[in-house]
């Protein structure tokens, strides 16, 4: 192996594995690596709308943090705010048709919901009292008749969990009983939609321990480096990481991210991780001395990349794409492998740093097994031409008990 492939390895395996020291950790672990759409422990159903709808459909979201209205109606479906309390037309939030979707300026819901808990400031200051019985204003916001919204009448309103969560989080709990949305569909009568809240709890443990055993498996192999065991690892590594960014949520609308961010922070670490899983591999199958660098950055650009979707492990409500245990079982797969090869690959780097006898101009590195075969030609080829052993390097003859040799 030349200097600058052994340089190069190097460097990239400290920059990665300072990426994932400087970026890791508690923070890493519980916001996903390219933002967007979140698993959560809480599950969210709408029990009914009644009377129901012609062309209008409900749907929650985000983990029930949202509700989606679509329409394929002519006729405009009226959603109402919060100061809607019996029929009547006091507080119109939404209007929604095929054509398009209005919101009410004149609404304090029209504020309110552009945020996960409604802050009151957001609402203008000629509304803080108002009651909804102005005349609304509408202003076109999609010429689709699609829109998701925060309705804080649905969601749990704090970041900190709900005291019957926080004192048994293990247990399912009912959270919010019969949450009531109102809407108005041309000149019939007025609609309920109603639902409920319930905390769900996982039950990461199971994950866990396939975590810790791929961990712990892939120390020993890494430590011992074992060829065949150690190239079968760092492949599975390559292919998990690239499953990852497969089974990753793609955002809705704006409010959930940039789709092409999204797409391009999961795809380039996943394309990052199994290009040096390749070229690990190579450099393992030829025995060069710059594997232990390049299975070092993929350990360490894997858990990193791993560790930034722990909350598919440790959470219920998952928004990826996939039945829910396959996206766990890449999550444990990525991170179990990457943290157990990574602390091989340190630990092996301690006991027994790579060899710099060639920067001081000292030492030879390992041949290949294309140096060699040739190597092997070459004498093959010397002993039939009679030159594999010259007369200047036969032994001198032994002399005979009779003095003659």
């Amino acid at each position: 192996m030349t200097l600058g492939v052994r340089r190069v390895a190097r460097i990239l395996f400290i920059t990665v594995a300072a990426m994932l020291v400087v970026t890791g950790g508690t923070d890493a672990a519980y916001a996903h690596f390219a933002g967007g759409r979140e698993p959560s422990s809480y599950r969210g159903e709408i029990t009914s709308v009644s009377p129901e709808i012609p062309g209008v459909t409900f749907t929650l979201v985000d983990a029930a943090d949202r509700i989606e209205v679509r329409s394929t109606s002519d006729t405009p479906v009226i959603i109402y705010g919060y100061q809607h309390k019996e029929p009547g037309d006091r507080d119109q939030y939404l209007k929604v048709s095929k054509d398009g979707v209005w919101v009410n300026t004149e609404s304090q819901a029209g504020y309110l919901n552009q945020t996960l808990y409604g802050s009151g400031d957001a609402v203008p200051e000629r509304l803080r009292n108002d009651l909804g019985d102005g005349e609304p204003v509408w202003e076109k916001v999609s010429d689709e008749g699609v829109y998701r919204w925060h309705d804080h009448r649905i969601h749990w309103m704090s970041e900190d969990p709900p005291p019957q969560v926080a004192a048994d989080p293990g247990s399912e709990h009912h959270i919010i009983r019969d949450w009531a949305i109102f809407a108005k569909y041309g000149d019939h009568p007025e609609s309920t939609l109603t639902g409920q809240l319930y905390w769900v709890p996982a039950n990461p443990t199971p994950w866990w321990i396939v975590l810790g055993g791929l961990s712990a498996a892939a120390f020993v192999v890494g430590l011992g480096w074992r060829r065949m065991p150690l190239i079968a690892l760092t492949g599975l590594m390559g292919v998990a990481a690239l499953g990852q960014a497969i089974v990753t949520p793609l955002p809705q609308d704006e409010y959930q991210g940039s789709w092409s961010f999204v797409l391009a922070a999961a795809a380039v670490p996943a394309l990052a991780v199994a290009g040096l899983c390749a070229l690990a591999i190579l450099a393992i199958r030829r025995g060069s001395d710059s594997a232990r660098y390049l299975l070092g950055g993929a350990a360490a650009l894997a858990a990193l990349q791993g560790t930034s979707d722990l909350p598919v492990i440790t959470r219920s409500q998952l928004e990826q794409h996939g039945p829910d245990w396959l996206a766990r079982l890449v999550i444990a797969v990525v991170v179990g492998i990457g943290v157990g090869l990574l602390a091989a690959v340190v630990v092996r780097s301690l006991r027994a740093p790579a060899s710099d006898d060639a920067e001081r101009g000292g030492g030879v590195d390992i041949a290949s097994d294309e140096e060699m075969r040739q190597i092997h030609e070459s004498w093959s080829a010397d002993r039939k031409r009679g030159s594999w052993v010259t007369k200047r390097d036969r032994p001198p003859p032994r002399a005979t008990s009779d003095g003659g040799v």
